[in-house]
């Protein structure tokens, strides 16, 4: 059965919903956990009572194991952060937020354990790689490949020289072939040590093949004579997980279109995969996701866990809150279209 826990913070009360009926799982939680956010005496669990301040409940989303190995019906096809709407909860609750997650994470990933920085973290360092098909020219690009690096670079000069600010240290793979992301990370690792990038950022294409239940990552070719080719070459996502895991990498964001998706099975889910191989923070994308909308979120995202020293969770949310705050996208023609897309990130921690 599929198992959903909700943490009221200053709280700590936990309800778990437990049934087949998954479509209604998201009203049956909101009840639920709108019912026990009233003040309660203390607990034996928690030895606190609720008060009557307003606060955030954190929704956690995980399932059985036993579901989670056998089935193809994931509980994270449900629109879970479609519960973070204000208008779902009663008044004394001032902020929700979803988080997803796998029930049991491998032993390794307890070694992962950046979530966010502390208020002593002097340094972040930052490893992105960029990828695109660019044979048919660069007006066919859907994303700007420069999207994400102009907002980190944006950032990294916002902070610089500023007293008690964070220095974000920024690397990019050249050329972005997975060869060079292996090159990459073994050479910050033998410079400096272990797990040197707490967050490694890839801004490029991804793909669902469904009929094999699996997904792949869109890396920058190499030619068998060394040279790059403008075109991409497909890669297994489990590949890639290893290639993290092996160098200790705690934090991913994808901004690929659907790398969090959950209707196809789990091996095409690349956010679950990077989460069973120990990586313990990311975000992605459930479904396609227009460019304006990822400019809006990976800023507003940034900002709260580099500035504010936020957890990754906790920015994911308030992004998506801007998100939705924010809902004109650019459309064709100069025009401009509102669109319900705010959900589409993910967290899994």
């Amino acid at each position: 059965m599929p198992l959903v826990s909700g943490e009221l913070r200053r709280g700590g009360t936990i309800f778990h919903d437990q049934g087949p009926e998954s479509c209604k799982g998201s009203e049956i939680l909101r009840r639920g956990l709108a019912a026990r956010s009233q003040p309660a005496s203390p607990t034996p669990n928690t030895g606190c009572a609720l008060s009557n301040k307003r606060r955030t409940l954190v929704i956690e989303i995980k399932e059985d194991p036993l579901d989670e190995k056998n089935s193809q019906n994931s509980i994270h096809q449900l629109h879970w952060e479609l519960l973070e709407q204000p208008n779902l909860w009663t008044q004394n609750i001032i902020k929700v937020q979803v988080r997803r997650g796998i029930a049991d994470p491998p032993p390794q990933a307890a070694a992962n354990i950046t979530t966010s920085l502390s208020p002593c973290e002097q340094s972040f360092n930052v490893l992105l790689v960029i990828a695109r098909d660019t044979s048919r020219g660069l007006k066919r690009l859907e994303i700007d490949p420069n999207c994400a690096s102009a907002i980190l670079t944006a950032l990294q000069r916002s902070v610089s020289g500023a007293r008690g600010s964070i220095k974000i240290n920024l690397e990019v793979v050249r050329p972005g072939t997975l060869d060079s992301l292996e090159e990459h990370l073994a050479r910050a690792e033998n410079q400096h040590h272990p797990g040197y990038f707490h967050l490694v950022h890839f801004d490029l294409h991804g793909a669902v093949r469904k009929k094999r239940n699996s997904a792949v990552f869109l890396f920058s070719k190499q030619n068998s004579d060394g040279a790059v080719s403008d075109e991409t070459t497909r890669i297994d996502a489990h590949h890639v997980a290893k290639i993290l895991q092996r160098y200790a990498v705690g934090m991913v964001v994808l901004n690929a279109c659907e790398s969090a998706r959950a209707n196809c099975g789990d091996g095409s889910n690349v956010a679950k995969i990077f989460a069973k191989h120990g990586i313990k923070n990311i975000i992605a994308m459930s479904f396609r996701v227009l460019e304006s909308a990822s400019k809006v979120f990976l800023t507003s995202f940034y900002q709260c866990l580099l500035l504010d020293r936020m957890d990754l969770s906790t920015a994911a949310s308030n992004a998506r809150d801007i998100l939705r705050q924010q809902s004109d996208r650019e459309a064709r023609f100069n025009l401009k279209r509102t669109l319900l897309d705010w959900f589409i990130p993910v967290s899994y921690c």
